[in-house]
């Protein structure tokens, strides 16, 4: 009496891979990938700083300025003592992004010219040097931020965008964007 051998049949194995792979494919476009959720993750970490930012300056009845340094660092600055100054506050630390570009548009100085204020009041006047300094003269000035979040809480018009280009050329967007000084929007873009 011959037993028969148990195992698969080719035509088995290969179906069974078919099915497998077909899976695979669609399990790929289902879940986005890394990049996409560092760029999601980075977008809204930002949105809730900038409305956090409002918050703060509405509250203390500051000026906040967003700066944004080459692309893919942003930090939050106050204007006090007629500079700006980096703004020392655990929830609004200077963060550095990887791997993402960070651009903005504002309309800041149609803002400041609507609500009245000298555009020197904010960014302060250049000193002329005249062979005498005080001592705060001699303490660094930060540049000028993008952004300006005014002390009633208003925003200029903007409009930021959290973008990551992956090697094969695709990008990954995000919008940060307020039309009307008043709501803040957060949505991907493609």
């Amino acid at each position: 009496m011959r037993r028969r051998a148990r195992g698969f049949t080719l035509v088995e194995v290969m179906v069974t891979i078919a099915v497998i792979a077909m899976l695979a494919l669609t399990v790929s476009f289902v879940v986005p990938s890394r990049q996409q959720d560092e760029a999601a993750a980075a977008a809204q970490t930002l949105y809730d700083r900038i409305r956090y930012a409002r918050d703060y300056a509405l509250l203390r009845h500051a000026v906040i300025g967003l700066r944004i340094d080459d692309g893919s660092r942003y930090r939050f600055l106050e204007f006090t003592d007629g500079r700006w100054q980096n703004l020392q506050h655990r929830a609004l630390q200077a963060t550095t992004l990887r791997d993402l570009d960070l651009m903005i548009a504002t309309d800041d100085l149609a803002l400041l010219a609507q609500d009245g204020t000298r555009v020197e009041e904010v960014f302060g006047e250049d000193k002329k040097d005249y062979g005498v300094r005080s001592d705060a003269d001699e303490l660094p000035r930060e540049p000028a931020p993008q952004l300006m979040i005014l002390g009633s809480g208003e925003l200029p018009s903007f409009e930021l965008m959290v973008r990551h280009f992956s090697r094969l050329g695709e990008s990954h967007s995000w919008r940060i964007a307020s039309t009307d000084g008043i709501d803040i929007i957060l949505e991907r873009v493609d």
